[in-house]
């Protein structure tokens, strides 16, 4: 197989491909009996392609998408060449079958069937394969962030150190989709591994995730559902107590302008270990506000126990100001977040030394929501509109995009 390349933008596409040597053309060496066929490409066209052994993976060409093929040993199997004057817009390694996954990586991910979640499910009304990012949750994760809407989750950013490391960024999600997003930032002390994964599916189809980890924390990304209407929910276990701990999550990517989720998700786990894991997700304990469901709009949960809270950091809406969540160190360096947190808003970071002794919220409105419009720690502050928490107990944080409602105990304030 001889192939000729063109550089488009600064980026190199195949241009050309034959089984007879033109002039410019360059032989495409492979092993004698490859297994695999890998094209590397992005919305534009084929930036490359390589043949290997079933466990390797394709040399690394800065391309966003992956696309891995079985071969078959049958001298009469074409492959379909789809171009147009200025590269290769598509290789069909089996014209007969359609391509159902792409990969943002160079190695597709050995995954169990029982790790996946709606595998099989074509895409309703269209041809188009879905493209599976993913995100790395072992090593030196420090919190796993997931945009949420309504009860379906849009994308999945790890971070290490406090910067995200995943692909595309949340104003790219924001953008693909919409500004109404949910971010639920789930932190991960050192030590710590998420070690259960489920997937729970309303009957309207819409699907979330849930995750619990080695210390015994878990968390549902999507919005609130009374006792009384989650026996119609679906639950499928993606990794439980054999499958050891999770090291990597597979989702599919937001195409532009999507009509509607469609998720599939999938888990790559260790196998090497077998961890406590309960059978079902747990639930948070509670209701929703009066004052919240007097809005009629989703609201999601968050808590966290007050004592031996080290330090404290607020995450600050870029341009309303309003308060979206805070997250609380504690004196054994674990963490939670209470509402919201985006790494791309505005953050304030408390001084270690500097021990909060209580929290002052300013109770208003936005958009005729109810929320934290400002915070501050320390002495109270003389403004009815002001509400002082003791450090002691637990508090409840309830939060939708904008929204926040915090309830302290028993007490909703």
């Amino acid at each position: 197989m001889y192939l000729s390349y063109v550089t488009i933008r600064g980026k190199s596409y195949i241009s050309d491909i034959s089984n007879e040597r033109r002039h410019d053309m360059n032989e495409l060496l492979w092993m004698t009996h490859p297994e695999y066929a890998i094209l590397s490409l992005d919305e534009l066209g084929i930036r490359d392609i390589c043949f290997v052994a079933k466990e390797s993976g394709s040399k690394p060409t800065g391309a966003p998408w992956y696309q891995h093929e079985k071969l078959y040993q049958n001298p009469d199997n074409n492959i379909l060449i789809t171009q147009n004057n200025f590269l290769v817009r598509n290789i069909a390694i089996h014209p007969q079958c359609r391509v159902k996954y792409l990969w943002d990586c160079p190695r597709q991910p050995d995954i169990s069937r029982e790790q996946w979640y709606r595998y099989e499910s074509p895409v309703l009304g269209t041809e188009s394969p879905f493209y599976m990012r993913h995100v790395n949750v072992d090593g030196n994760l420090n919190g796993l962030t997931v945009s949420c809407y309504m009860w379906t989750n849009m994308s999945f950013h790890a971070h290490g150190n406090l910067t995200s490391s995943s692909k595309p960024s949340p104003a790219e999600v924001e953008w693909i989709y919409s500004d109404q997003l949910v971010w639920v930032y789930f932190p991960i002390s050192p030590g710590e591994k998420i070690c259960g994964v489920w997937v729970l599916t309303l009957p309207g189809g819409l699907a979330t995730v849930a995750i619990y980890t080695t210390l015994g924390r878990s968390r549902i990304f999507g919005s609130y559902q009374e006792s009384e209407h989650r026996s119609d929910i679906k639950l499928q276990r993606l990794n439980g107590s054999p499958d050891g701990y999770v090291k990597s999550i597979y989702y599919n990517d937001l195409r532009p302008k999507p009509t509607e989720r469609d998720l599939r998700l999938a888990v790559v786990s260790t196998k090497e270990t077998t961890v406590a894991v309960p059978e079902d997700p747990p639930w948070p304990i509670g209701k929703v506000p009066v004052a919240g469901r007097q809005i009629g709009q989703d609201w999601f949960h968050s808590q966290a126990i007050l004592k031996n809270v080290q330090s404290i950091d607020t995450c600050k809406h870029r341009t309303t100001g309003i308060c979206l969540g805070i997250l609380l160190h504690y004196e054994d360096s674990t963490r939670e977040a209470l509402g919201q947190w985006r790494f791309d808003h505005n953050i304030e970071v408390m001084d270690k030394q500097e021990v909060p002794h209580q929290i002052n919220l300013c109770l208003g409105y936005v958009e005729s929501i109810p929320c934290v419009t400002d915070i501050c720690f320390g002495s109270g502050v003389d403004d009815p509109r002001w509400v002082a928490i003791a450090m002691r107990g637990c508090l409840v944080w309830w939060f939708s995009k904008l929204g926040g409602l915090v309830v302290h105990e028993d007490d909703t304030l």
